[in-house]
């Protein structure tokens, strides 16, 4: 999924306390082995943004529609637009 025009990664991280934190550019991909790899615009893997690093994530359209996610219920509410 090609982010940008609109097009947003919402994630939050594991831990205590993590806020809700937002990508507009790059590249999402699922690894397909359950995880989640995240590109920056010049094609370079985002390790900090691996899912195993994410409790929760969405990829949110131009209108605010969901386009995908994996995220826990308590989670849904912050992440959604």
């Amino acid at each position: 999924m090609l982010l940008g025009n609109g097009v947003v990664l919402r994630y939050i991280l594991r831990g205590p306390n993590q806020p809700v934190q937002s990508i507009d550019t790059g590249i999402v991909e699922r690894d397909g082995q359950g995880g989640l790899k995240v590109r920056s615009g010049h094609g370079v893997v985002l390790e900090h943004l691996s899912v195993s690093r994410l409790r929760s994530w969405c990829i949110v359209g131009p209108g605010g529609g969901l386009i995908d996610g994996d995220m826990l219920p308590e989670d849904c509410d912050r992440l959604r637009p």
